[in-house]
């Protein structure tokens, strides 16, 4: 009898856990749409962790998703972009100008880069090979050798 109430009581704990885990998405959306101000809004996000901010982009507008893009810095969307399936990276990185793209691309671990690059259109991804730093470019190439990038120009 003491250990099926020791065991009932350690499922309602784990089952609480799990319900009282904090959903962040709804405060993230009000900031995202309501702060106009770029640093406002990146010491706004500061607070938030970027698996949050990564559930939260999927019920942004694509015009508030450009608002992101432009606001954040670099590593920023990076770390968000590495929380999300690489579907979902694919799309949002595809709706981003080429530099931001490649300055993204540049600041990701290999693996990550190489898969999500992957899920790229395909003219899209030869442009982002070719203007990739030359070391990240070498990566690439000893990461997949698949992944073939055309000479740059000097």
């Amino acid at each position: 009898m003491e250990e099926n109430k020791a065991a009932s009581v350690q499922e309602t704990s784990a089952e609480e856990v799990v319900h009282s885990r904090p959903r962040y998405e709804q405060k993230i959306l009000e900031i995202i749409r309501t702060v106009n101000s770029p640093k406002l809004l990146r010491d706004k996000l500061d607070d938030y962790h970027a698996n949050d901010i990564a559930e939260a982009f999927s019920e942004l507008t694509q015009f508030e998703r450009e608002k992101l893009y432009r606001m954040l810095g670099t590593e920023r969307l990076t770390e968000i972009l590495e929380y999300m399936d690489e579907d979902d990276s694919a799309k949002f990185l595809s709706e981003m100008n080429i530099r931001k793209t490649i300055a993204i691309i540049n600041e990701m671990e290999t693996d990550k880069a190489a898969d999500l690059l992957k899920e790229i259109d395909k003219e899209k991804r030869e442009i982002i090979l070719e203007l990739l730093e030359p070391e990240v470019r070498k990566r690439f190439r000893s990461y997949s050798p698949t992944m073939k990038t055309k000479s740059v120009r000097a």
